[in-house]
């Protein structure tokens, strides 16, 4: 089957010698685990053919089996890569490129490019299968374990000789054991020995090794380094105007020994002051002259004012057109701190990158969970020594998302992507596995702690669903939609879509959606002006076939007007607030009350005023926002009740709307009210959600090592949140 899956995309290589290395490298791990393999596999090789990769040098001997040095078809473009082929029978190469370091296949592009070379001209592949192996001193195996955390140096592999030629006078015992090499507790001067020797013999350690190898006493250096700092870092945080609780402080000596760290916690547990408290700490041992805040557009001034809550150190926010801010960097040259925009990191990047922060903190992360965004691709192109990425969500919707976001903190960790969904599963597959394994490789890098475990006074929350019918106005064009998404999804199972279809399957889906919520939404400019200003009669809502508006007048008469509470209340969409506020505007005014609106739309001045106004008016009950307000925003001092006029694709969004109030400062407990309309594509986002954070849960706040739930058979209905938006 792999040999017909490879057809003649493998050429002039003969496929049999792939799908050899694949069933045996994976023998143990089961089909599905296979054939993922030499899928990613054959993308190695068409990136291959498309770099045009061209081997510029090739051993000396008439023997296949050496070094090769490859680079692209224009010579002198980049530097030549070092590529080592050991045997064909089995097959053996080893390169220092990333993707031969982190793709457990022990194949690239660059090994497909010497096998290539190795394979023109008659019976030369069967030849080079008769020749003598190589086997060097030292050796790396590729192939991470699919199961339990491991020590990449527990792959390194040596060969006798190098037993009695290394460094450090090791026993008989273990002089006898070419492979695997026995560790010990002197992991870090092994290291540095193998380093040491790996360099002054360079043509006995292949480029795989040596690049491991580099990498591990970087690493060990680096920990002994911070280790020195580490006291005097922490002591220097009882400078700060405003002092870190005892959590805070251990997160920051955390992040402090890593180097490196996604810092998880749940939203409200002060993320922010942590990554201020680091920078400051930094700082103050030498260790950071300059660094980068990035952080999404809306909250560049509130991290501005926290940065000057708790420190003196200089901060400047980016701003301004390219001359205004390529004089911001010049100035901040000798040192300093920056508060960027994930929007201006794009434009840019190379200063940035030319800029060399000491060390980069994102805040809100899962920007980056898409590795294909100019975002990511950005924030990646910034290799500083010390890096922190900020989220409440760090899984939404696939472990690959996470691993992205891992990525830049330790490509190591989740490392190969690949093996992601065969191995652990997911949504589509019906459960996931291995979860145990996940926690483990996340273990060093990542630290999260969630607010019922630290926030012992926080109030109690309680979540209410409440079912709205779907009239038979609404039925109709949500079948009909509903056809239309099912022959794209039909599609989709025998082909991939094209851009174009993929953009109205979303269109089609945020319609359905649309539709759910209410015809008067769906219909929006027609209905609008004959309604805005007629009063909001039982005749005139029956008519607009919106059973959540009057749903919506009902819990506001009882949670704002009888009860004397004050509610945020939440949509994807702007119209729909306007439908909601006109459809309650009666309803507030006759107790004299009123709402404020808090969207895309209004100014930034006009957001501060809502906000200032629902803390500070007795008489501002109601907060009608987008989720340009699910982050950044403290309402735990002015609202208690979060209602959800529909529910988001994601759970992690409808956590950071809940999180705006319940969150530390809050004293009342918090009611979540969230509208279905029953019958509808609702009703299956409701069982997207549980599942999700079934995932979520699963994985970062139990020691489950698998879960199990009912496969979701069509991934449109998993689909990303920047996907709809996209749409």
């Amino acid at each position: 089957m792999l040999i017909g899956l490879a057809g003649r995309r493998m050429a002039p290589v003969s496929p049999e010698v792939f799908v050899t290395h694949v069933l045996t490298i994976h023998v143990r791990d089961g089909w599905v685990v296979q054939r993922a393999a030499f899928e990613a596999l054959l993308e190695r090789v068409k990136l291959a053919k498309r770099a045009g990769l061209v081997v510029r040098s090739r051993p000396r001997s008439r023997q296949p089996y050496g070094v090769y040095r490859i680079s692209g078809p224009e010579a002198g473009c980049a530097p030549a890569r070092e590529t080592w082929l050991m045997s064909m029978s089995p097959l053996r190469a080893s390169c220092d490129c990333r993707d031969f370091l982190r793709s457990s296949l022990g194949v690239c592009a660059h090994v497909f490019a010497v096998l290539v070379d190795v394979a023109k001209g008659p019976e030369a592949e069967l030849r080079a299968h008769r020749a003598r192996a190589l086997t060097p001193a030292i050796d790396w195996d590729p192939v991470r374990p699919l199961h339990g955390d491991e020590d990449p140096f527990e792959r390194i592999r040596t060969a006798a000789v190098m037993a009695t030629t290394m460094e450090g006078d090791p026993s008989p015992e273990e002089s006898s054991l070419p492979a695997p090499l026995v560790l010990s507790s002197e992991r870090s001067a092994r290291i540095r020995a193998m380093a040491s020797w790996s360099r002054l013999h360079p043509d006995e350690v292949t480029p795989a090794a040596r690049a491991v190898l580099d990498d591990l006493e970087a690493e060990v250096d680096g920990l002994g380094r911070r280790a020195m700092h580490n006291e005097r870092a922490m002591e220097s945080l009882d400078a700060l105007h405003r002092p870190l609780y005892a959590y805070q402080r251990e997160g920051v000596a955390r992040i402090l020994s890593a180097g490196r760290l996604l810092l998880g916690d749940d939203m409200g547990l002060g993320k922010t002051a942590q990554a201020i408290g680091v920078c400051h700490a930094l700082h103050h041992v030498g260790e950071a002259q300059r660094g980068l805040l990035i952080v999404p557009a809306p909250l560049k001034r509130q991290w501005a004012r926290e940065w000057r809550a708790f420190t003196d150190l200089p901060v400047r926010v980016v701003e301004g057109d390219p001359a205004a801010r390529r004089k911001i960097y010049d100035e901040a040259s000798a040192g300093g701190f920056l508060i960027m925009n994930y929007e201006l990191l794009r434009r840019d990047v190379a200063l940035m990158a030319l800029w060399a922060p000491d060390i980069v903190v994102i805040d809100e992360a899962q920007r980056i969970k898409n590795p294909e965004t100019k975002t990511a691709q950005a924030v990646k192109a910034l290799a500083s020594p010390y890096r922190l990425a900020l989220t409440g969500t760090p899984l939404e919707n696939r472990f690959d998302e996470l691993a992205s976001i891992m990525e830049w903190v330790d490509d190591r960790a989740l490392a190969p992507l690949w093996r992601l969904r065969p191995v652990h599963g997911g949504l589509r597959e019906g459960g996931v596995m291995a979860l145990g394994t996940l926690r483990a490789r996340l273990e060093g890098r990542l630290l999260r702690r969630r607010r019922q475990e630290i926030l012992t006074e926080l109030p109690p929350r309680t979540d209410t669903v409440v079912p709205v019918e779907l009239t038979g106005a609404q039925w109709c064009p949500h079948k009909s939609i509903g056809r239309s998404i099912a022959r794209l999804v039909k599609d989709s199972k025998r082909r991939p879509l094209t851009p174009a279809e993929r953009v109205m399957l979303m269109s089609l889906l945020t319609k359905q959606r649309i539709v759910a919520n209410g015809r008067a939404q769906s219909d929006f400019e027609a209905v609008w002006p004959m309604i805005e200003g007629a009063a909001p009669s039982e005749a005139v809502l029956t008519r607009l076939s919106t059973p959540k508006l009057r749903e919506m007048r009902r819990l506001l008469r009882s949670l704002v007007v009888d009860q004397e509470r004050t509610v945020v209340v939440f949509s994807q969409w702007r119209r729909m607030l306007r439908l909601v506020e006109w459809a309650t505007r009666d309803v507030l005014r006759s107790a004299g009350l009123r709402s404020v609106f808090f969207t895309g739309k209004e100014s930034v001045r006009a957001r501060d005023r809502s906000i200032v106004e629902l803390h500070d008016d007795p008489l501002t009950r109601v907060l009608f926002a987008t989720d340009c307000a699910g982050v950044g925003l403290n309402l735990q001092r002015a609202a208690t009740v979060c209602i959800n006029v529909e529910l988001p694709w994601n759970p992690a969004i409808l956590e950071q709307r809940v999180a705006r109030l319940h969150r530390l400062g809050q004293r009342a407990p918090i009611d979540v009210v969230n509208l279905v309309t029953e019958e509808s594509i609702e009703a299956r986002i409701a069982s997207v959600i549980q599942d999700k954070r079934a995932i979520f849960e699963g994985l970062f706040d139990s020691d489950l090592d698998a879960i199990d739930f009912e496969p979701q058979e069509t991934w449109w209905e998993v689909v990303a949140p920047e996907d709809q938006r996209a749409a």
